[in-house]
């Protein structure tokens, strides 16, 4: 095997590993999504409650609800599969050109 078939075999598994990762990242965000009452073609009204929110079983800090809806009214003007694709691509790139370690809750 030559290194120019090797190089060649390294990008494809390098291309298959990123569309593998990005689909998981993809399932992922979608996932957290759901959680937070929201999907493709429906959003939850969350129940508000002093200190926060719950919506689907989960409860949420009252800052979060800013972010929620700040999320759905980008989803409303973009629709929610590129806002979907829109995270996926920055948490990919972020600040640095690496995935950043990212909390979700």
């Amino acid at each position: 095997m030559t290194s120019r078939t090797a190089h060649t075999m390294d990008k494809k598994a390098i291309r298959q590993f990123a569309t593998s990762a990005r689909t998981k990242l993809i399932a992922a965000i979608e996932q957290r999504a759901f959680e937070l009452g929201i999907e493709r073609g429906s959003i939850k009204e969350p129940e508000i409650h002093q200190g926060g929110f719950r919506i689907n079983g989960g409860f949420y800090a009252d800052y979060q609800i800013k972010q929620r809806e700040h999320l759905i009214e980008e989803i409303k003007t973009h629709g929610f599969d590129e806002m979907i694709e829109k995270i996926a691509y920055t948490l990919i790139r972020g600040s640095t050109g690496s995935l950043p370690c990212v909390s979700w809750k």
